[in-house]
């Protein structure tokens, strides 16, 4: 039978057990409640830009996972011409790591022009800051934005902490852009939070989202 208002689940006759925890099947019947397996993602924080100068994370990046993931979707800047920069901290957001060769970084530019599509590679350098673009040039016109996630590997380590970033967006011509790429902060320090801000002027609208993916 069912029960309702109890601590049975109407649906399923088996205790709810923990939130987020998954139902098992042995082929007939439902028979326990377990906690997802590897790789769910867990929000850790939101940013909603409205014209702001950056976007960070503080307080959310330790040890807990080795894998991060930041979503950034419909990015729009006030200045035409734009790209996305990113830099890390290593005392929770005090200050930003902006030393010359702290960080690398490969991007591959593919460019749909009608029916020509071209491609272009920046070659890793040593850099004061991260590109997730490779020029400046995402537009801000109507309809224009940019979109994409970065990956952050074992930011606890401190000797390296490697990333990787995919974004698409329309450029100032009104193309659609690919660009992919990745690379790592060099520093001897761990990675406690990150900050994202525009090549130039504030960021008129987008959201970025933070999770850390479960190790097991």
């Amino acid at each position: 039978g069912y029960k309702v208002g109890g601590t049975v689940d109407p649906l399923s006759g088996v205790a709810p057990g923990t939130s987020g925890n998954l139902l098992t099947s042995n082929g007939s019947a439902w028979t326990s409640a377990a906690a997802a397996g590897g790789g769910a993602w867990t929000l850790l924080g939101t940013g909603t830009a409205s014209g702001s100068a950056l976007i960070e994370f503080t307080s959310l990046i330790d040890s807990t996972y080795d894998q991060y993931e930041v979503t950034i979707s419909d990015v729009i800047f006030a200045s035409d011409s734009n790209q996305l920069y990113m830099r890390t901290s290593t005392d929770n957001g005090s200050t930003y790591d902006a030393a010359g060769g702290n960080y690398a970084n490969g991007t591959n530019t593919i460019v749909h022009n009608g029916i020509v599509t071209s491609s272009t590679i920046a070659a890793i350098n040593a850099s004061t800051l991260v590109e997730l673009v490779k020029t400046a040039s995402v537009g801000n016109a109507a309809g224009e934005s940019l979109s994409g996630r970065l990956s952050l590997y074992k930011p606890s380590s401190t000797t390296t902490t490697k990333f990787s970033h995919n974004f698409v967006y329309d450029d100032t011509n009104g193309n659609f852009v690919q660009s992919y790429g990745g690379g790592c902060r060099h520093a001897s320090a761990d990675v406690d939070a990150i900050k994202f801000y525009a090549a130039s002027g504030n960021i008129t609208s987008g959201v970025f989202r933070l999770y850390g993916i479960n190790n097991s």
